[in-house]
């Protein structure tokens, strides 16, 4: 059964290299569907994966193992592809001492899982990248906290460029940002160690954290 192309584009992660089984269906270019049938689609967008039911079971945020979103989370911006086992999107610190425990478990019983954090996924050296477990942290855990005075508090989701919005609001700014520091996270920032045009004056992150809640 053959789909309008407008439709699956705006369905279909930007960046996917599945071909569509139907011998017509080809690409235009190197990183876009234009066109695929409603067959490799449901293929796409079907979770086969089993360990999303169990961990579903004690997970209150977003479990996803379809194709399509483990090749969304197969890159950052580096030049590597690492396609992980499941995506996982925790609401809050208890989601991820559940996964952690979930993980131990598992692995006294043979298995060979890991987590990976995950935020914006600017890095380009493949470290949010992953054969097991990523832990995104963007879509609910981007909060801006509290602000003291002079400190702050956020959560690792939350885009360095909002962040910096709150902060100047107090006259005050954390000057490691990059050169991504309109699409970069913060808590990729602290896991980093992140720096740019004002590293010389004023040191990388690490001088900046007070405090890690892990």
């Amino acid at each position: 059964v053959e789909q309008s192309s407008s439709f699956f584009s705006s369905t279909l992660p930007q960046y996917s290299h599945f071909r569509c089984c139907h011998p017509q269906h080809v690409f235009r270019d190197v990183i876009r569907v234009e066109e695929i049938c409603g067959e490799c689609y449901t293929l796409l967008m079907t979770d086969q994966n089993l360990r999303t039911k169990e961990i579903k079971e004690f997970f209150k945020g977003d479990v996803e193992g379809t194709l399509a979103t483990l090749e969304l989370y197969s890159h950052d911006t580096s030049l590597f592809e690492v396609r992980p086992e499941l995506v996982t999107f925790p609401k809050d610190a208890e989601d991820i001492s559940a996964l952690v425990r979930y993980v131990a478990t598992e692995n006294k019983k043979g298995a060979k899982l890991s987590l990976t954090a995950r935020s914006a996924g600017t890095d380009m050296t493949g470290g949010a990248l992953t054969e097991s477990i990523v832990v995104e942290c963007m879509r609910y855990l981007n909060k801006f906290i509290s602000m003291g005075e002079d400190e702050a508090s956020v959560q690792p989701g939350m885009f360095y460029r909002d962040f910096d919005k709150e902060t100047l609001k107090h006259g005050l700014i954390l000057p490691s940002y990059t050169a991504s520091r309109e699409i970069c996270a913060v808590g990729g920032m602290a896991a980093n160690n992140s720096g740019g045009e004002k590293n010389l004056m004023y040191g990388k992150t690490e001088r900046y954290v007070r405090k890690l809640k892990v």
